[in-house]
């Protein structure tokens, strides 16, 4: 007798085809510019300044999550990207290359070349990308403003961060993309015409985590459109009902 058997299956299985994701280092945000002594904002920008690791993080966090690039640490990078990509690109050739670059490499700082000789050269454990960030502007405004037809004011505060990213190849130590990416958080608070004089309080940590949140989506929409990068990349289909006989 023949014995037929099926069995519908009514969860839904995903199968994502081989794909290729793009692995990125990311080293530490710098920010190489003084505050200026006549500056309005002196204080926030330190804020904002003491907090950078939480805005590197936040990025770091936001392309793992996306799942469209790997996140690999490269020993050194932090101690090494200062804002001078030079350095950084002495770091990939000596990687490359797998010579002794103390004295092989150029460098001008002996502390740097020895971190750089230090650190391990097996190529499997290397990123294809080094994404490098340097702070350019960190601003605070303030507005008030009155709000039309009402005897209210609008009292507008916001903190902007602006980042210049260069996409570094590892390979071959080429600058494949260059884009500046932003955060922003602001908080508005509906006063009395009296009030407009008075001094208003906002939560500032909160505003930065934002701004921190908020760059770190810039960032992956960029890195997304440089590599173009987007769910249809994974070629995700869906089985239904299977049927096994």
């Amino acid at each position: 007798m023949q014995k037929k058997l099926m069995i519908a299956l009514s969860i839904i299985t995903k199968c994502v085809f081989a794909y290729s994701v793009p692995s990125i280092a990311v080293p530490n945000l710098v920010y190489t510019k003084t505050i200026q002594a006549n500056s309005t904002t002196p204080a926030i920008s330190q804020q904002v300044e003491q907090e950078l690791p939480m805005f590197n993080a936040d990025v770091k966090g936001a392309l793992i999550n996306s799942t469209q690039f790997k996140v690999i640490d490269l020993p050194k990078a932090n101690q090494i990207w200062n804002g001078n990509s030079q350095v950084m690109l002495n770091l990939i050739n000596g990687l490359n290359r797998n010579l002794n670059v103390e004295s092989n490499l150029i460098v001008e700082s002996k502390p740097i070349a020895s971190q750089i000789a230090s650190t391990p050269k097996n190529s499997s454990n290397l990123p294809d990308y080094i994404l490098l960030g340097q702070v350019s502007a960190i601003t605070s405004d303030a507005d008030i403003e009155p709000l039309q037809d009402t005897n209210k004011m609008t009292s507008q505060y916001s903190i902007n961060i602006s980042v210049d990213y260069q996409v570094v190849g590892v390979k071959d130590g080429a600058v494949i993309a260059s884009f500046n990416a932003y955060g922003n958080a602001g908080d508005v608070k509906i006063l009395n015409a009296n009030d407009a004089t008075q001094v208003q309080h906002h939560n500032i940590p909160l505003l930065i985590n934002q701004a921190s949140k908020d760059l770190s989506a810039n960032v992956l929409s960029q890195l997304q459109q440089q590599f173009r990068v987007s769910s249809k990349s994974y070629k995700i289909e869906s089985i239904e009902n299977v049927k096994v006989y």
